[in-house]
């Protein structure tokens, strides 16, 4: 099962390498870093607020890093929906954390405690994540990418559309590489949407149910964009768990300023 498990990881790394450069390369396409912020808001490019890019500029050092990072996970703990939008929405889920154009994915506010996006994010994490930042910087500085990271390493992104059609990037995956790119005046980069790093080719379907005599997972779950439009349509909207008024404050307090 093991061996079944890794070749079926190495596999999709492959067939999504292949995807990305030989046989849909439009996968792959540039943003602007400016028109880029994280879950929270935070935003990327050369005038960047995220704290990633603000631990850099305090001094790319790991112990100056290390405790502008303590400091700023300390002051800027995870909330939960309810403390999201000011009021109780009288569910068991509004304790928790998650986001109403994502399906499922309703976490406890503890599963955070190591987090490197929000804190409190435990002292025994800063290390891990203050080495990695400098590692990154290091390559990208260096021009030194690690070879395994070209398999299917392309920054991960969602659109994000207001109601005026205004278009940023929630950065799923790459805060590390975006506030290097940021610190060190990088303007813009190459990604691909979250929902086709996760969709594979019908090639690697067929060789996965044969392999594992099964199906592939559904990637029906991963989204492209999050339109403010849509509200009535986000997972969490319709199945009544939030009210169209509450994820739209959701919404704008979160990305509101960054259009």
């Amino acid at each position: 099962m093991l061996l079944e498990f890794k070749l079926s990881i190495i596999l999709l790394k492959i067939d999504r390498w292949l995807l990305n450069h030989i046989f849909n390369r439009s996968r792959i396409f540039t943003i602007a870093l400016y028109d880029c912020v994280d879950e929270f808001g935070n935003s990327f490019g050369k005038n960047g607020n995220h704290f990633f890019i603000r631990a850099l500029k305090n001094q790319d050092d790991f112990n100056s890093m290390s405790s502008y990072l303590i400091d700023y996970y300390s002051n800027n703990r995870i909330r939960s929906f309810n403390e999201e939008i000011g009021h109780d929405i009288g569910s068991i889920e509004g304790n928790q954390y998650f986001c109403p154009w994502e399906y499922n994915r309703i976490r406890p506010l503890d599963k955070f405690m190591f987090s490197h996006k929000i804190g409190p994010t435990d002292i025994k994490a800063i290390p891990l994540i203050v080495t990695r930042l400098l590692n990154v910087l290091n390559s990208i500085k260096n021009n030194n990418i690690p070879p395994w990271r070209l398999l299917d390493g392309y920054p991960r992104v969602i659109k994000i559309i207001n109601k005026n059609n205004k278009v940023r990037f929630l950065v799923r995956d790459g805060n590390h590489r975006f506030s290097v790119f940021s610190y060190l005046g990088i303007e813009s980069a190459q990604v691909c949407f979250e929902k086709d790093h996760w969709t594979p080719s019908k090639v690697f379907l067929w060789i996965y149910k044969f392999i594992k005599q099964q199906e592939y997972p559904s990637t029906h779950n991963y989204i492209r964009a999050i339109s403010e439009k849509d509200v009535d349509s986000w997972p969490h909207v319709k199945s009544g768990l939030v009210q169209h008024d509450n994820a739209l404050h959701f919404f704008n307090s979160r990305f509101g300023n960054n259009f």
